[in-house]
Parts: structure tokens; sequence; C-alpha cells
């Protein structure tokens, strides 16, 4: 699952900034795949395809993410907004994601 770091143009951590990052699906194979979140009443994702979390310490650890069909080529985007809504820039994944077949369980 995915910790995504807020660090300023030097690498340095922003341990002090309040926001939001959200992760979303921005390629798939056929186009009709969903991000969801386990647990997430009947894990049918978000109306917009699109989970937050917030920023702790400088960072957003993502938990119990998966993707609803199988196959390889999925992209995902992380967008960090401000503690006021505005959106302060994205980062794409930089490697494709594979995701294989299989029950998703969670764990504590």
């Amino acid at each position: 699952q995915p910790i995504i770091a807020v660090r300023n143009k030097k690498g340095v951590l922003q341990t002090s900034i309040l926001g939001t990052i959200s992760a979303e699906l921005i390629e798939s194979p056929s186009g009709y795949e969903v991000l969801r979140r386990a647990g997430d009443g009947d894990d049918s994702g978000s109306s917009d395809g699109s989970f937050s979390v917030d920023v702790i310490d400088g960072e957003a650890t993502f938990t119990d993410l998966y993707i609803n069909e199988a196959g390889s080529g999925y992209l995902l985007r992380y967008i960090f907004r401000d503690e006021y809504g505005l959106t302060l820039g994205h980062v794409d994944s930089d490697s494709p994601i594979e995701v294989t077949t299989g029950d998703h369980t969670h764990h504590e």
C-alpha cells in the first residue's frame, strides 16, 4: 500500500503541512476498472473514483486500496490539496502496476 511523502524542492519532508492526498486510477487496460477500498460498504469505489487520506507528519498512508480487475498497465495519480482544498500538485506513479487475481484481505 502506498505511503506518499510531501517534500519541498530540496527534498525535505514537510512535517508541519496540513492537507490531504487523493489516490486515483488514471490508466487501466480497458478503462473500466475501478480503484476501490476494502471495507467501504459494498467495496464499490468512491463516486469519483478517488480516495483521500490526511497528511500526518508530512506523509499520507493509504490502506486497503485495490483494483477490481486483474491486468497490467495500471497507473495511479496522487493529488495533494492543502487544508483549504486547493490543489498544490500531483505526481503519477512512475511505473505500471500489475494486478493479479485473488481475494483481497485485510491485515491488521
